[in-house]
């Protein structure tokens, strides 16, 4: 799934999940500065064919986890942030509702 405009605005004033590792000093990929970067608009990210593939199998991962998981229902996800600190955000995959009415997050990469 690709963020829409408005989600793109919205985690431009926080931290995604995705982004903690980096914030952090943890990922191999990316640090700090450049999450600041990339939010503040001084740098922009080529999509990799990593990134690409990531994308384009998130629905068929999604529907072979619905497959093997019969009476589970999903919908795509908006961006949610923590109740409180409101910096904090993240945009799961898919909300996933268990038969007996239990939710989840799913992530397909």
């Amino acid at each position: 799934m690709s963020l829409t405009p408005e989600q793109l605005a919205q985690r431009a004033l926080g931290v995604s999940a995705s982004e903690v590792a980096a914030v952090c000093g943890l990922s191999p990929y990316e640090g700090p500065w450049g999450v600041w970067a990339k939010k503040k608009g001084h740098m922009t990210v080529e999509m990799s064919d990593a990134m690409l593939l990531g994308h384009l199998m998130e629905e068929p991962i999604a529907q072979m986890y619905a497959r093997k998981n019969p009476g589970v229902t999903m919908r795509l996800s908006d961006t949610l942030t923590h109740p409180t600190e409101r910096w904090a955000m993240a945009t799961p995959d898919r909300i996933v509702t268990a038969p007996n009415g239990t939710e989840y997050l799913l992530e397909c990469k």
